[in-house]
């Protein structure tokens, strides 16, 4: 079994956090640990939700200051002790079959770095996000999250890439005033 541990970032999402982490114990590999890192919640209700979390043996609730999705992606890291991280927003789902098939690709394939799948929206738009992957010449100016990954390919040699399973693995969230 592989060690894997999710972060899911949260900051006032009530009801969808504890989705978030559902789906995250529902996977066909089940993770190691799950971290809910809590970006400066004042919500009655998420933090309710954050308490009830909280009390699971496999999950960690770790708050910080509002900083930011980014910093609260990179606090979760840091509280991770396994090989294997799977992060994700905390009001998006993952597929049952999310970390069996990313861990998989990474096992099988020492040039790969990270590993996801396709999105399926929901919410305002039904859809399907067919990202590709690659190298570093793959990514450019976007997300918050592609500093990290051009940082993550480039310091692993001029062969690793970012490998993207063809099929729906993510239930992404939108709502319209969604950034994304």
């Amino acid at each position: 079994m592989t060690d894997i541990t999710v972060i899911a970032i949260n900051c006032n999402q009530g009801d969808m956090i504890r989705e978030a982490v559902e789906s995250a114990r529902a996977q066909t590999v089940r993770p190691t640990r799950i971290v809910v890192v809590d970006d400066g919640s004042d919500d009655p209700s998420s933090l309710a939700v954050l308490e009830e979390l909280g009390k699971a043996p496999d999950v960690t609730v770790a708050r910080q200051e509002n900083a930011g999705p980014s910093a609260a992606r990179n606090h979760g890291i840091r509280l991770a002790s396994t090989p294997y991280v799977a992060v994700m927003d905390g009001d998006d789902r993952l597929l049952p079959d999310f970390l069996e098939r990313t861990s998989a690709m990474l096992d099988a394939d020492g040039d790969v770095v990270a590993a996801s799948g396709w999105l399926r929206t929901f919410g305002v738009l039904d859809a399907i996000v067919r990202p590709t992957g690659g190298g570093a010449s793959a990514f450019g100016n976007g997300f918050e999250d592609w500093d990290f990954y051009l940082s993550l390919l480039e310091s692993h040699g001029p062969d690793t890439r970012i490998a993207v399973i063809g099929k729906p693995l993510i239930e992404y969230r939108t709502a319209s005033a969604s950034a994304t």
